[in-house]
This record gives C-alpha cells, structure tokens and sequence, in this order.
C-alpha cells in the first residue's frame, strides 16, 4: 500500500477512533486499544522486518505504566495450532486522555515462507471495553517469483 495512502488511513482511523462513542453511554473511565499494526504488512517477502503498532487511550483519564506486548505464530510446522516464534514487551507506556502513540518492538526475521499471525496487545486491568486491547495480522510471507515447473500438462481432450 502507498504510505501516503497509508497515512491518510491511519490519520483518518485515528481520528474516528478517538471521537466514537455509543449514543447514550458515557464515555468509559478505562480504556485502550491497538489501534493498528502499521508493520509489517500482510503479504511481504522473507527477511527482517520491523515490528510496530499504534495504541491509544480512549477513556477518560490518564493511563501509566502500561504494557504492551507481541507474539508472532508461524502455521508451517503445525498448521492448525501454529508454533509460537517471537514475544516482545513494550514498558513504561504512558497515554493521556485521546492520546496515541506508535509502540516499536524488536524486528523479526521472516525467514521461512507461509504463513504467519502477529497478535499485539495493550492489557489494562478494569479496562471497559476489553475487546478492544488485542489486534491480530495474519501474514503471508513469501517472495514473488513466479512458479517453475519441468512438467508439461497435457490434457487429452485438446489433442485432437
């Protein structure tokens, strides 16, 4: 996707974000969320890449001394369950009432083709809306060469 592109999306989400409230409920005293996983992207090819997503504090006081933290399963060696690959914390994060802040963990090295999920969450104890607090990616890693084959196909209705 065109970063200019990209931020114009991520500027417009942030901004619904921080003004939604459900008509006739009070805004929530408690409450953060992953506003979005901005690295990586969904389909990449393998190697090194950053890892990174924006959090935000959509209630109505200030939160301190959060934690957020990722976890990457690869679905290659065990497709159904996956195998957990990667965590990282973040520590020390502080959001005033609105804020947001972009969240960088250590970089991955995707070294292995197929498919992967990047699950990043902000866990906050009495949180009102805790469906919010996780995000989940699932990516696909794999470089864009196209196939090769020596086998030649040769369907018997066409060789007539």
């Amino acid at each position: 996707m065109n970063k200019k592109i990209l931020g114009i999306f991520v500027m417009t989400l942030l901004i619904t974000t921080a003004v939604v409230l459900v008509p006739g409920q009070p805004p929530l005293t408690h409450d953060v969320e992953v506003v979005i996983i901005t690295s990586p992207e969904a389909c990449i090819e393998p190697g090194y890449q950053d890892i990174e997503a924006i959090v935000g504090n959509l209630g109505t006081v200030q939160e301190l001394d959060l934690t957020c933290y990722a976890e990457i399963y690869e679905f290659i060696t065990d497709p159904e369950h996956g195998t957990r690959v990667y965590d990282d914390n973040v520590n020390d994060i502080d959001l005033d009432v609105g804020d947001t802040e972009t969240v960088t963990f250590a970089n991955y090295n995707f070294a292995v083709e197929g498919r992967y999920e990047l699950t990043i969450c902000i866990p906050l104890v009495g949180d009102g809306d805790s469906s919010n607090n996780c995000l989940t990616l699932v990516i696909f890693v794999g470089d864009d060469t196209p196939p090769e084959t020596s086998h030649t196909l040769n369907p018997p209705h066409l060789m007539d």
